[in-house]
């Protein structure tokens, strides 16, 4: 307050020495006698000045109790947020593996059905081309079989049936 003795009312030009209650400002002892504070408490300057001063520091320490629950508020929102980070981190990384250990095994899954695809198309060509060797020999016989009886037909009727009963047979 020594700084603010020097002050001097700005209406007045006079020290401000008193203190108004009601509007909590200083004034100079002309102001204090004006309409505008006349009905006013007033009291002089050195007798308020400790009070305000606690006052304030009351609020200053009520300040800093706030001030050191907002920085632990901060603190923990912080750690909260490294925690979930470094879970979701983790949960990640675990995922990434899990689906790594799915790929594999489904590639794996794949070769094996693709080798035993391809065993089953092996096994259904080796069959076909043995069927397809029997039918041939089949047809084959079978067309050895119509020319011949064609050729009987052709024949005169001593000549095929000389040997009517082998051809028959056959």
């Amino acid at each position: 307050m020594a700084g603010r003795k020097g002050r001097v009312c700005q209406k007045h030009q006079e020290p401000l020495k008193l203190f108004c209650i009601d509007d909590e400002a200083l004034i100079c002892v002309i102001c204090d006698r004006s309409k505008e504070h006349r009905d006013h408490k007033t009291v002089p300057l050195e007798e308020v000045s400790q009070e305000y001063k606690d006052r304030f520091c009351d609020c200053l320490e009520k300040l800093k109790e706030e001030r050191e629950k907002i920085l632990a508020c901060k603190a923990d929102v912080v750690k909260e947020s490294q925690d979930l980070l470094k879970q979701t981190t983790e949960e990640k990384q675990e995922m990434v593996a899990k689906f790594r250990e799915l790929h594999s095994f489904l590639e794996e899954q794949e070769k094996l059905l693709l080798t035993q695809m391809e065993e089953v198309e092996k096994e259904v060509a080796k069959n076909r081309d043995q069927h397809l060797v029997k039918l041939s020999e089949a047809l084959s016989s079978v067309d050895s079989l119509m020319q011949e009886m064609e050729e009987k037909c052709q024949q005169l009727a001593t000549e095929h049936l000389w040997d009517a009963r082998s051809t028959l047979l056959k």
